[in-house]
């Protein structure tokens, strides 16, 4: 059975052949695009991560049974085509999600200092309420203050000092 791993860093190849018995790979760092499908058709199993499959990309390979994402979506696969040619995709629903929730605290709090200044309260609807539970100077303490006198916040919530 050959399986072709698109877009392979090195260490991805190194984890996998901890992991033991596999069939035959074969390693790509680049992308699957129809211009480089011809190049493989002989693959059986697709391994992807970003790749674009849709029907022009996939229809060079006439031995495919199975694509394996390394995802969570699988919006970049054309499963409607792939179900008129019986082929399976599997994706990972679960993959990284602790990842990108920490991902998205990290940009708001290189947005700066000062996150949450006199100008961003103006922008908020009246009677939000503000949670901070960050370190360092997200919050404009004074604006804070005026924005609960005014009503503009509600309450907030300060975990750290």
């Amino acid at each position: 059975m050959k399986m072709y791993v698109f877009e392979s860093e090195p260490w991805v190849k190194a984890a996998w052949t901890v992991v033991g018995t596999h069939p035959e790979c074969v390693w790509i760092q680049g992308l699957l695009t129809p211009e480089k499908a011809g190049d493989h058709v002989d693959a059986e199993i697709i391994s992807s991560d970003v790749s674009v499959l849709d029907a022009t990309a996939l229809a060079p390979f006439k031995q495919l049974r199975f694509i394996a994402l390394r995802s969570t979506g699988t919006d970049q696969v054309d499963l409607e085509y792939c179900r008129s040619r019986n082929i399976a995709v599997s994706n990972v629903p679960a993959y990284a999600r602790n990842a990108v929730a920490e991902h998205v605290f990290a940009l708001l709090l290189a947005l700066g200092r000062h996150l949450l200044s006199v100008e961003r309260f103006k922008l908020m609807k009246k009677g939000v309420v503000i949670i901070n539970t960050a370190r360092g100077d997200v919050v404009d303490s004074q604006a804070l203050l005026e924005a609960l006198a005014s009503g503009k916040v509600a309450g907030a919530g300060l975990g750290v000092a």
